[in-house]
């Protein structure tokens, strides 16, 4: 570790055991230590996902134990503080944005420590809030767009994303309306969210605006009435009537294939693996009834630099919109506690949660 380098840092933690974010504190750890094809990135901002709190409170132990302390996030944007020695595409001082894979969560922390494959170089005109927001929502949303475009082709389609502020589902709207060509994209939000819509996402970038307190999407919608759904809060296996045949479902909320796990966690049991790829096998079956493929998704590794990169230059094109909801510097532990719950409870946000390490103007303070 270089001289300028604390050994310790501080962190986002799930302290001693599973819990909800009201048992978040943060915490005094050792600063992760540097591999050769490795970058220690110095933590502007850090975003919390769905998933890193279900990991923190146990939800998928079955397949993927924790130790503690557990430091919590995936998603950062930040300053390069040091290179390993086999790197050679970055320097200390660079600007960079990435999605770390899960071995190395804890973006929520003064460092992070990411493969040099995984960085992206972020653009001078988007802040470190707002590319840390694009993280693993940017990568999931154009992964599986990109993927269904390549099958079946979006432009000109309608497609269904609910949950339309949701930090996947704002994304996955404006690609499918600005980059990918559909001719008419559809969502559902609560009430007090029908007017955010527009306002967060742009005028005209969703078509159909349903409030789900008032109104069913398979009434408004209809049989057949849409060429893909992407399944952001799974709902799935309710709407094999609303998609033409030949059209597609893929989901990032419904319990994921065995396969697909096992190449994340090959020492997962055997048992969970055969009860997973029973439940995507029913699903699949279920969606072959109505002409219609269903897949579950999770992004690869590979390629993630990639894809930010792109998604990053709309952004600054002003093709999509990053959408950033609540905020909360990592000092302010209640702050984040709450910020947290947002996410986990799954209601009442927008966007992304960032957690901020260091604000926007404090550079080289």
């Amino acid at each position: 570790m270089s001289a300028s380098i604390p050994q310790t840092m501080l962190a986002l933690v799930a302290p001693t055991g599973y819990t909800a974010p009201s048992g978040f504190t943060v915490a005094t750890i050792p600063t992760p230590t540097l591999t050769p094809d490795s970058v220690l990135i110095r933590v502007h901002a850090s975003s919390i996902n769905p998933i890193d709190l279900k990991k923190a409170s146990g939800a998928t132990k079955m397949f993927e134990p924790a130790t503690f302390p557990y430091p919590i996030g995936i998603d950062v944007s930040g300053t390069i503080a040091a290179v390993g020695s086999a790197v050679i595409a970055f320097t200390p001082g660079d600007a960079v944005f990435t999605m770390l894979p899960f071995a190395n969560h804890g973006s929520a922390a003064t460092f992070a420590l990411a493969p040099a494959a995984s960085l992206a170089r972020k653009p001078a005109g988007l802040s470190h809030a707002a590319a840390a927001s694009l993280g693993a929502v940017g990568v999931t949303a154009l992964g599986a767009l990109t993927a269904v475009d390549a099958r079946i082709g979006l432009r000109g389609k309608t497609v269904f994303v609910p949950a339309g502020l949701s930090g996947t589902g704002s994304i996955a709207l404006q690609l499918a309306k600005h980059v990918f060509g559909a001719a008419k994209t559809i969502t559902t939000v609560s009430t007090r969210k029908v007017a955010q819509v527009p306002q967060l996402l742009g005028t005209g970038t969703v078509d159909v605006v349903v409030d789900y307190t008032t109104q069913d999407i398979r009434d408004v919608v209809g049989r057949a009435g849409v060429d893909f759904i992407f399944d952001t809060t799974g709902g799935a296996a309710g709407w094999w009537s609303l998609v033409r045949a030949g059209g597609e479902v893929v989901s990032i909320a419904t319990l994921p294939s065995g396969k697909a796990m096992a190449k994340q966690l090959p020492d997962m049991p055997r048992v969970a693996r055969w009860g997973l790829d029973g439940v995507d096998a029913y699903m699949r079956c279920r969606a072959s009834r109505w002409g219609v493929r269903y897949e579950w998704f999770t992004p690869a590794p590979e390629g993630v630099a990639e894809l930010l990169e792109r998604l990053a230059g709309w952004v600054v094109e002003g093709r999509v919109r990053s959408v950033v909801g609540r905020t909360a510097r990592l000092g302010d532990v209640e702050g984040v506690k709450e910020g947290c719950a947002e996410v986990f409870g799954g209601k009442g946000g927008v966007g992304k949660f960032v957690i901020e390490v260091v604000a926007e103007g404090e550079e080289g303070k």
